[in-house]
């Protein structure tokens, strides 16, 4: 079943290799905003880090730096929301469209103009899902954040400490994440293709996942 899924779908992107447009868009503004978003942050912080770099001085300089990015929590979190917010509408803009876009290139009459135009009339509903997934990633991010601005950090070690217990945290999240990309698999095409609102395509797609949950995995 599954190798026959994977090539009728080579086959159908074969046959239509500008099915791959949405997501190469949507990919390359999410990763290009990415980097001036953490570029003008690290700018802000650190201003003169392109001295630092090439001066030869990383070692110390690099924990100068550490210690300002925990010091800077607040604006690290504002500028991380913000950046969150902006590569979720754009990314939930494309994916519909995408998602239109292959569906409809299965039945053999792909358009772009029609893809695009669903994609506006689900955008919202997407994004509107994509912010209740991303509000059930960041939440438990508080507890390291409030535990950060209330940690002393007047010596090395004590930012040593701070950047071990921030790891150990980060590790845990990170399953508590994967576990909540796994429920969230077929919610975009339960809004998209179903035109399913926000909570029903939920509930929709904890069904698709509780009867193909091995076929996700795999997949």
């Amino acid at each position: 079943m599954i190798s026959s899924l994977l090539k009728e779908g080579f086959e159908v992107w074969r046959r239509n290799l500008r099915l791959g447009i949405p997501f190469l868009i949507s990919t390359t503004i999410v990763f290009a905003s990415l980097f001036v978003f953490a570029l003008l942050l690290v700018l802000y912080i650190q201003p003169d880090i392109v001295d630092i770099l090439a001066s030869g001085k990383s070692v110390r300089e690099a924990k100068e730096l550490v210690d300002k990015l925990l010091r800077k929590v607040d604006t690290i979190v504002t500028v991380a929301l913000a950046y969150i917010a902006f590569a979720s509408a754009v990314d939930s803009f494309f994916r519909a469209v995408g998602i239109r876009y292959c569906d409809d290139a299965l039945s053999g009459e792909a358009k772009l103009t029609i893809a695009l135009s669903h994609g506006r009339r689900r955008w919202i509903h997407f994004y509107a899902a994509n912010a209740l997934f991303l509000a059930a990633i960041i939440v438990p991010i508080y507890p390291i954040y409030w535990t950060l601005r209330s940690l002393p950090l007047s010596s090395e070690a004590e930012v040593l400490t701070a950047v071990i217990y921030v790891l150990v945290y980060f590790l845990v999240w990170l399953l508590y994440v994967s576990v909540l990309m796994l429920i969230y698999t077929y919610v975009p095409y339960a809004i998209v293709l179903d035109s399913l609102s926000v909570i029903p395509a939920f509930k929709v797609a904890f069904r698709v996942l509780r009867r193909r949950f091995a076929t996700t995995i795999v997949l």
